[in-house]
């Protein structure tokens, strides 16, 4: 039987890890306002890490694999 709010998550899921893999700079916003936390430097004055852009992207990939898994088990 179809489950429309699974098949509904999972495309959600799909689209909010694609944005993850293609624009990883989300991560790093992240990662950069968690360093800058206790210290005199702002966020903006932390340069970006190519290990931020990394998991930003292995998170995305992985993300839409769970949203590509919830829309089959929907199916």
């Amino acid at each position: 039987m179809i489950s429309l709010p699974l098949i509904g998550f999972g495309i959600i899921s799909i689209f909010i890890g694609g944005m993850f893999a293609v624009y990883p700079p989300v991560m790093d916003k992240y990662s950069r306002i968690a360093q800058s936390w206790g210290t005199k430097q702002t966020a903006a004055d932390i340069e970006m890490t190519q290990l931020s852009i990394t998991v930003g992207r292995i998170a995305g990939v992985i993300i839409v694999f769970y949203g590509i898994r919830f829309v089959l088990l929907g199916l």
